[in-house]
């Protein structure tokens, strides 16, 4: 098996010893196989491995790269994504950030990370994202900032509710409450 292939594996499954060794075969951490956009640092991203990508930075990954691809799934594309814009666990978000990936970058549709975590509803990372000065007000190409995204989130979420989820949903509808709270904090502070 090739070494691109092995770290690929690793970086999913967060075997450090293999990831280690893929890289030392001569594995390349900035590598995307350009068939389906996948890549170490976006299985790890994705799979809440922070020290795979920490390993992955400390060989040289950029973490500012960009992604474009097209899903196999449904066919759209996926252009000029950032690690950071699939990183959906606290640790990870630190992780890239601490080695310089950039909260306000966007992809072409003007998404940012802020906006991905304000969408799932993520109050740690929104916090954090906003802690290494993620923007607020930042718009996307539709003219929606993060906080925008929040209120549609919870009208959709509102109008979602049953009997038979209605603790769920609540739940959700209380993280997005708290995290339109820290938002309007922060924009007030820009």
């Amino acid at each position: 098996m090739n070494e691109q292939i092995e770290l690929a594996i690793a970086s999913s499954s967060g075997d450090y010893h293999a990831a280690v060794e893929a890289l030392d075969a001569g594995a390349d951490p900035n590598w995307i196989d350009q068939s389906n956009g996948n890549s170490p640092v976006l299985n790890a991203c994705k799979m809440g491995h922070a020290h795979i990508v920490q390993l992955l930075c400390s060989r040289g990954l950029d973490p500012n790269t960009r992604f474009t691809w097209r899903s196999a799934v449904d066919k759209s594309r996926h252009k000029n994504k950032t690690p950071l814009m699939f990183a959906r666990h606290a640790d990870v978000v630190e992780t890239l950030v601490a080695a310089g990936a950039d909260p306000n970058q966007t992809d072409d549709d003007g998404i940012t990370p802020l906006m991905i975590a304000c969408q799932s509803g993520k109050l740690d990372l929104v916090k954090m994202l906003l802690d290494h000065g993620a923007m607020v007000d930042a718009e996307n190409n539709m003219g929606a900032t993060a906080i925008d995204i929040v209120y549609h989130r919870t009208k959709e979420l509102s109008g979602l509710r049953r009997a038979e989820n209605a603790d769920t949903v609540d739940s959700r509808l209380t993280e997005l409450s708290n995290i339109t709270a820290l938002l309007d904090e922060h924009a007030a502070c820009e």
